[in-house]
């Protein structure tokens, strides 16, 4: 009988693993498809909903998704991605601050400075200056090789 409840036991806490070792690799799935979605779409206005509806989840659940797989929301993770996108933009041409908040999928100027400047440490007239200065010397030392150009993300 002990054996019969240990081995059950042990069946039943076996199955509870695999189950959530099933869900989070789905979890993890959903998640990069919703990156995926971000990445084609990060510079028009999506919304958590948009990203939901592209994969078929429910918001919460994405949103719990999320969480779970990358420690972050979904908004948090686009807002990131949109940066990133506009650190390269900043130090690899000479658009407007406007163009290229717009081109990043802010629609304020100002409030994409003040989103750059919360997760950069600088508003990005400044990130631009400092890095484009950089960009400008590896340009002009490396001009055979363009792939040697870097855009530093702090």
């Amino acid at each position: 009988w002990k054996w019969q409840a240990t081995c059950t036991c042990f069946l039943l806490i076996y199955n509870a693993w695999g189950r959530k070792k099933e869900q989070a690799e789905s979890k993890r799935k959903y998640v990069i498809k919703s990156i995926e979605y971000i990445s084609s779409n990060y510079g028009s206005p999506i919304t958590v909903d948009d990203m939901a509806a592209y994969v078929g989840l429910s918001r919460s659940y994405l949103c719990r998704a999320f969480q779970a797989v990358l420690g972050k929301s979904p908004k948090e993770y686009l807002s990131e991605y949109r940066i990133k996108q506009a650190c390269y933009l900043l130090t690899h041409n000479n658009m407007s601050m406007m163009d290229i908040a717009e081109s990043v999928g802010f629609d304020n100027s100002l409030y994409f400075s003040r989103v750059f400047h919360k997760q950069m440490g600088m508003p990005p007239t400044e990130y631009a200056r400092k890095n484009r200065a950089d960009w400008s010397f590896q340009q002009n030392t490396h001009k055979k090789s363009r792939t040697d150009w870097t855009c530093q993300i702090l």
